[in-house]
């Protein structure tokens, strides 16, 4: 019960890379100085991609999204203390008045606790000037 109280009540985000941050083939490692904590399924690495993808209005928006960066185009995996590594591969559109944004979660099924040293991500194409952020409910 109470880990379901503090998922609801507790949202939290950590910049992972700073705005400005070139995101490409090669893959960027960003490794916390805390665990980051995934309390169920909602924990999600959310990529700012509005320098492709400028706001242009909300069904366009989120189909030039889709478009630009299809499926498996933005690869985020996390690295658990314990060496398990576990890839993000479920994709969400997501648009706010701030930017456009490609919302990873983990594969379904993965509704347990988890912490996390380390993000990498990659993307298929390059995105100039991204920033990257892990969005959590909870501790």
């Amino acid at each position: 019960m109470f880990p379901l109280l503090r998922s609801i009540f507790q949202k939290k985000s950590v910049a992972l890379l700073p705005s400005g941050m070139p995101i490409g083939e090669t893959e960027v490692v960003f490794r916390a100085a805390r665990p980051l904590v995934a309390l169920n399924a909602s924990a999600h690495v959310s990529v700012d991609v509005s320098t492709i993808v400028p706001l242009t209005g909300l069904e366009d928006t989120m189909r030039r999204i889709e478009v630009a960066f299809p499926p498996g185009c933005i690869r985020v995996a996390g690295a658990g203390a314990n060496g398990m590594s576990t890839a993000f591969t479920k994709q969400r559109v997501a648009i706010s008045a701030t930017g456009a944004f490609v919302q990873l979660f983990r594969e379904e099924g993965a509704h347990q606790e988890a912490e996390f040293s380390s993000i990498t991500v990659s993307a298929c194409r390059p995105i100039p000037s991204a920033s990257v952020a892990w969005v959590s409910y909870g501790k």
